[in-house]
């Protein structure tokens, strides 16, 4: 009777070896999940975080791009004299906006179907 490696799949003889063949990992113990494990990060979860990221970063360099140029606005209208329209962080901050938006409906895809494949059929 032959025994399936639980990392691998192969399958492995009888043997005095507690040991894969192929993968050298230990037969009687399960496989690491990434779950399971709190070295291990969940790559839908790190896609969640990253978009959360990019959307406060857009986010913060828009406003910080408006503010900039109301102030300088402001100050050219009573004072007189040139305002500053801050076209690259209000660019840079609507495309890492939208950059988090595309990342964050990545992960809710991959959650949709990793749910999907566990569920009992």
């Amino acid at each position: 009777m032959a025994q399936t490696c639980p990392h691998c799949g192969a399958t492995q003889s009888l043997a005095d070896d507690p040991f894969c063949g192929d993968c050298r990992q230990p037969l009687d113990e399960p496989p690491i999940r990434a779950t399971s494990h709190p070295l291990l990060k969940d790559p839908i979860r790190e896609l969640e975080e990253g978009a959360r990221f990019k959307k406060s970063v857009g986010t913060l360099a828009f406003v910080v791009g408006g503010l900039v140029t109301l102030a300088t606005y402001v100050l050219a209208s009573q004072c007189g004299g040139i305002y500053v329209i801050a076209t690259g962080p209000l660019i840079f901050g609507v495309f890492q906006f939208f950059r988090g938006v595309e990342m964050d409906r990545q992960a809710r895809q991959l959650r949709a179907e990793a749910a999907k494949d566990q569920t009992p059929r």
